[in-house]
């Protein structure tokens, strides 16, 4: 094996390890972040989430297995997250408080987005094409998730800001003052 094919293993193993733990923390954060969470989209977006992380640890775990010996969970790194939530309950205002856990959400999931185009480059570097269309997937997740939760924090800021909200496709209620001929 050469220096730059064990140098780019070791750095393979370290992305799957970081992002096993990523994950895990991610799943032990999530009851907390649903508790805290005021708005109804905000709180059944965390809701969903259990059984996707779930699926993400699941491939990791597979993927660390097909590479090394190891059977062991990784201990989770502490990454201050947990005690910024916890603070979170002396927010009085439901919209501060979505706003803080928005905030929170989206840094996991530009953490996720970022480790996993990292870990599936490194894979694909190493010829490893089925492991690297493991981590593409979920690397799709957590598009799909960012682009759910910014569409969330858009309803949040909306409301924040009384300003009417309107579903797509729900042309025949716009207010008359746009001036907007459809």
């Amino acid at each position: 094996m050469t220096h730059d094919r064990a140098a780019a293993l070791e750095r393979y193993i370290g992305g799957l390890e970081s992002l096993l733990d990523l994950e895990i923390q991610h799943e032990t954060l999530v009851p907390t972040m649903s508790a805290f969470a005021g708005c109804e989209r905000l709180r059944g977006f965390f809701e969903d989430l259990p059984p996707m992380i779930t699926r993400q640890r699941r491939r990791l775990e597979l993927l660390l297995r097909t590479i090394t010996e190891r059977t062991e969970v990784p201990a989770p790194a502490r990454n201050g997250l947990e005690e910024d939530l916890l603070e979170l309950q002396l927010t009085h205002d439901p919209d501060d408080r979505d706003t803080e856990l928005v905030k929170a959400a989206a840094w996991i999931i530009g953490l996720q987005l970022e480790q996993y185009a990292a870990t599936r480059d490194v894979a694909m570097r190493l010829g490893d094409f089925e492991a690297a269309r493991h981590l593409q997937r979920s690397l799709n997740t957590a598009g799909a998730l960012s682009l759910r939760l910014f569409r969330i924090a858009q309803r949040i800021q909306h409301l924040a800001f009384g300003i009417p909200l309107m579903d797509v496709g729900d042309f025949d209620r716009l207010p008359a003052h746009t001036g907007a001929r459809l």
